[in-house]
């Protein structure tokens, strides 16, 4: 008879692979059914519906699941930087981000603020902000501030036209809401 502990980790080990899966099939489309899913990872149905009760909770589980893979290595190599160049790569790195889960954002289409919220805090820019204050506009809410410059980011990441454009857009957005007027 098997123990918890192996139910359990061959419960997270299921997991994995079902996430694993629906990263691979949300990587050429958003047409992706949990069937599909359930095949790719090479679990019964059954097994799926266990971890997750519905198509929207996969996507959404998958959302955190990319984030946390990505978001904090991206936010480790920000807060090395300048305040300016910060925003820069960070302007950069979620059109890039956005360009390569297109597919997974077109699957979750209305949702996708909230279940990235579940998943990325304010406080890292917070952070930033408050590690540059001198170079931030006075008298704002820093957490406030960080909290635009997160629904700036979510703009750009639905924005259609060239990334090179959307990128570039972004970073002077950004620095121009951020960074004190020096005129």
């Amino acid at each position: 008879m098997p123990t918890a502990r192996a139910t359990r980790s061959d419960a997270q080990r299921n997991r994995a692979a079902i996430l694993d899966a629906a990263a691979r099939l949300f990587a050429s489309t958003d047409n992706v059914s949990l069937a599909d899913v359930a095949q790719e990872a090479g679990v019964t149905r059954t097994t799926l519906y266990r971890h997750f009760s519905d198509r929207d909770a996969l996507v959404d589980a998958l959302i955190i699941h990319v984030a946390s893979g990505v978001v904090p290595g991206l936010l480790d190599e920000i807060e090395r930087l300048p305040l300016v160049e910060a925003l820069s790569v960070l302007s950069h790195a979620v059109v890039t981000l956005a360009h390569e889960h297109r597919f997974l954002i077109a699957a979750t289409a209305h949702r996708f603020d909230q279940a990235l919220r579940s998943a990325i805090t304010d406080e890292p820019v917070t952070h930033l902000l408050r590690r540059n204050e001198q170079l931030v506009t006075p008298d704002v809410d820093l957490d406030w501030l960080a909290r635009c410059v997160r629904s700036l980011c979510l703009t750009a990441i639905s924005d259609t036209r060239p990334s090179g454009q959307v990128a570039a857009d972004l970073a002077g957005s950004l620095q121009r809401l951020v960074l004190v007027d020096r005129a």
